[in-house]
């Protein structure tokens, strides 16, 4: 009534970046309930959806992912995103549609999308010798950016629903 919030329903790494910006806010109870989240890939993409897949089992059996997490969420960290330029001579380029407005996930700094996701998938067109283009799309654009096929992946802690399973993939 005061035009102050009085209460936040939010994921742990978006509770990690709200407390820098606001320090006397407190938690009150931990997790409700898991969300399942996942890039999102055309129905007609197999073969990308399962290099992906096959990348991601092993980045998350070699990676510290709270760290990166972590890293991300703190706004005083130095943690650069991957150079497309690293990539030599690539096979392509990794379209990547996404709501560059959720940090730690995906958001604009210095003019570039960059945080968790962004980075995955930065790493993972590495992998495939491909560099990487992100387009900075409306978050209700993201299903369609990949239907379309003006996008190859989507990212945006994209919460798995039976619904948007019958208009994509997810990894």
């Amino acid at each position: 009534d005061k035009g102050k919030v009085c209460a936040l329903v939010t994921s742990s790494i978006s509770w990690a970046m709200a407390k820098y910006d606001f320090p006397d806010v407190v938690e009150v109870c931990g997790d409700i309930s898991p969300m399942p989240i996942g890039f999102c890939l055309s129905k007609s993409s197999q073969d990308l959806k399962g290099r992906l897949d096959a990348f991601l089992k092993d980045y998350l059996e070699n990676t510290d992912l709270e760290a990166v997490n972590s890293d991300w969420a703190d706004p005083n960290s130095t943690r650069e995103m991957p150079r497309p330029d690293e990539v030599i001579d690539p096979v392509g380029t990794l379209r990547i549609a996404t709501c560059a407005i959720f940090p730690p996930y995906d958001f604009i700094r210095n003019g570039e999308v960059v945080g968790c996701e962004a980075e995955i998938l930065a790493r993972f067109a590495i992998s495939e010798n491909m560099r990487w283009e992100f387009m900075d799309v409306a978050f209700a654009g993201l299903i369609n950016c990949i239907q379309s096929g003006k996008a190859d992946i989507g990212s945006s802690i994209i919460s798995i629903t039976p619904e948007r399973q019958h208009s994509v993939d997810f990894s």
